[in-house]
């Protein structure tokens, strides 16, 4: 996981008020990834709903990326395709 995942990661845990640890964020690959990862973090609080952790990381993503939202899907590989290194 190169500096600009790292820093996504850091901007997520601050967003959503938690800490994934570091195998936890050595094994996102996929948007889709950061999502579960997310959502097993957060879960029980009750206040995040799957839709809601989705449309966050997404937003997020686009922030740090520029990529258009439409375009960052559950499938894209954070290095391969969105380009972070």
């Amino acid at each position: 996981m190169g500096l600009d995942a790292v820093e996504l990661v850091v901007e997520i845990e601050k967003v959503f008020k938690i800490s994934i640890p570091n195998d936890a964020a050595a094994a996102i690959i996929t948007v889709e990834d950061f999502y579960n990862v997310v959502e097993k973090y957060v879960e029980g609080r009750g206040y995040y709903t799957r839709a809601d952790i989705e449309k966050t990381i997404k937003y997020i993503i686009a922030e740090f990326t520029g990529i258009p939202l439409d375009k960052i899907t559950p499938d894209k590989h954070l290095c391969e395709d969105l380009g972070l290194d």
